[in-house]
């Protein structure tokens, strides 16, 4: 792929998630990083990437313009959820 300079897109950023039993697993993310890391071209939608969060707050406003809509965005992870909040200016909540 990297020699032929093809694209990736990576829809899912996140890097590792907690799986059931409490062990970690590698998600999509990683190997995206890896392919820009190698020198190949990644456009990244998905938390925590503040464009994933527009195109979310567009849909919630209905086509009206969603700037000084009130929204809080509820997640488990500081990496992508409380990150992509702080990078969209949204209030955010961390579960666990």
């Amino acid at each position: 792929a990297l020699k032929r300079k093809l694209p990736m897109i990576c829809a899912n950023p996140d890097l590792r998630a907690m799986q059931p039993g409490g062990g970690m697993g590698h998600m999509p993310g990683g190997l995206a990083q890896l392919y820009e890391d190698m020198g190949g071209e990644v456009t990244w939608f998905g938390k925590p990437h503040k464009k994933h969060f527009d195109a979310s707050l567009s849909l919630l406003a209905g086509g009206h313009d969603p700037a000084g809509m009130r929204a809080c965005h509820v997640g488990d992870s500081l990496h992508h959820d409380v990150q992509g909040a702080n990078n969209a200016s949204l209030a955010s909540l961390l579960v666990g």
